[in-house]
């Protein structure tokens, strides 16, 4: 019996590379850092991308998940603030930092520390 799943792929058994061009475009990642109540109101405070990687997005994700812990239960309290990595909305691009061009950390701490002047 011949399963599909477990035959070689025809480039790699030949030892050639696989081909840059598959006819899809790149899939982009983004961050979302939202601010979110029990009854699960809330808003996006900070939307990072796009991520070519979906790895890349789930490191700066975690990075500032660590950052905001403590920080973000002081500033701004009844909230819970989480960073996830999601998919990259380009209809919406204008509202997303560059990850490229900024640090989403300093970024974030810049943000709660304007949050915590307004609250």
């Amino acid at each position: 019996m011949c399963n599909p799943a477990l035959t070689p792929l025809p480039h790699p058994a030949a030892d050639l590379d696989l081909p840059d061009d598959v006819d899809m475009e790149p899939a982009h990642y983004a961050i979302h850092v939202e601010a979110r109540r029990k009854d699960n109101s809330g808003r996006i405070l900070l939307r990072m991308g796009p991520y070519t990687q979906t790895w890349l997005a789930s490191r700066d994700a975690e990075r500032l998940s660590t950052q905001r812990e403590g920080k973000a239960a002081t500033v701004m309290p009844r909230y819970t603030v989480t960073a996830k990595d999601t998919l990259f909305h380009v209809s919406d691009h204008a509202s997303y930092n560059d990850p490229h061009e900024t640090d989403a950390c300093e970024l974030l701490a810049a943000l709660l520390e304007d949050m915590s002047a307004s609250w």
